[in-house]
């Protein structure tokens, strides 16, 4: 039931939301690539086991890349988010691994003085106003 969250499903299978990739295949080939290094520090974990078994007979991509892939480490690359009102935004986004753990941090970051950075910095003043008309704005008091 939670396969719907894990990255590599939805990639693969389902809707990856409001990011896209400027280099898809690329992206695509990173993430079975770490996938491939978690199943062989975990060949002993079912639902692993059964969820690549899913997605190599769901996915003819997937099961393409997973038939040539080596072992890797998914780690950084540009990511666009799109956001509904201000548009799309590159980021950087880099992945770190905790030494000795499976913890991984992301962290998405825009060079100072970009487009990106001044759409950061438009979405922080505008933090939670409302954008919308509310409902009653036409009732008469």
């Amino acid at each position: 039931p939670h396969r719907g969250t894990n990255i590599v499903w939805r990639t693969f299978l389902g809707d990856t939301g409001p990011v896209r990739h400027p280099k898809p295949e690329q992206y695509k080939h990173s993430l079975v690539a770490d996938l491939r290094d978690v199943t062989a520090r975990y060949p002993d974990d079912d639902e692993l086991t059964g969820m690549v078994r899913d997605l190599r007979s769901s996915s003819t991509d997937f099961n393409s890349i997973w038939g040539n892939a080596g072992v890797g480490h998914h780690g950084g690359e540009s990511k666009i988010i799109d956001h509904p009102i201000i548009g799309p935004i590159e980021l950087d986004c880099d992945v770190h691994t905790v030494h000795g753990s499976d913890l991984r941090i992301v962290l998405f970051t825009a060079p100072p003085r970009s487009p990106a950075s001044e759409s950061l910095r438009l979405l922080s003043d505008l933090g939670t106003e409302t954008l919308t008309p509310s409902l009653d704005a036409g009732s008469p008091d």
